[in-house]
């Protein structure tokens, strides 16, 4: 959160506080246009897509098509704790009538982007002695009506000091670890 100040043509000054305040100058136009161009409204990603493309690679760097694609993908905004966040559907039908939750609560999109939305979800699981660490990133970017999902894991399995096999490792070390999945999505709103 920023503050930023308005003051207006009698002197009056306002404190403003937002996500997107800055600084501006004391005239009001300018205030304005710093306002719109500075933060833009969420991208809406709610709706039925249908898949074009899937390619997939594990570990990461030879991408191909997959086998058995995803026909549609189905996005819904979703809120917990007050906070918006969108979650997807893999669907055999336009309808959606014959959907599988692929990413909920926890494999969630909850950051806006400027043309769409980034998740993150970090994983710890071990002890001392041998831990796997695992963080994915996830972004869904709307483009018109052309959307694209990328995912990407990267990991580590093995000796981590005692104590340190946490999420917070997980992210600590974050793209540093091996690259161990990447798939990516591209498709069209209907």
């Amino acid at each position: 959160m920023r503050t930023g100040y308005h003051g207006d043509e009698r002197g009056n000054n306002d404190i403003v506080t937002s996500p997107c305040a800055g600084y501006a100058s004391s005239m009001r136009a300018a205030v304005f246009v710093f306002v719109v161009a500075g933060c833009s409204e969420p991208v809406d990603l709610s709706g039925m897509y249908r898949v074009d493309t899937q390619v997939a690679s594990s570990p990461c760097g030879d991408d191909r098509q997959v086998a058995v694609p995803i026909a549609y993908v189905r996005f819904n905004r979703g809120e917990f704790l007050g906070a918006e966040f969108y979650a997807y559907d893999e669907c055999k039908d336009a309808e959606g009538t014959d959907c599988l939750a692929a990413g909920g609560l926890f494999e969630g999109f909850y950051e806006q982007l400027d043309d769409g939305w980034l998740g993150r979800t970090s994983f710890a699981s071990g002890g001392a002695g041998f831990c796997s660490l695992s963080i994915t990133s996830n972004t869904a970017r709307l483009r018109g009506q052309k959307l694209t999902v990328d995912s990407t894991t990267h990991g580590y399995d093995g000796e981590v000091p005692d104590g340190a096999c946490t999420n917070e490792e997980a992210e600590a070390r974050g793209e540093d670890m091996e690259c161990m999945r990447h798939t990516r999505l591209e498709a069209t709103r209907l």
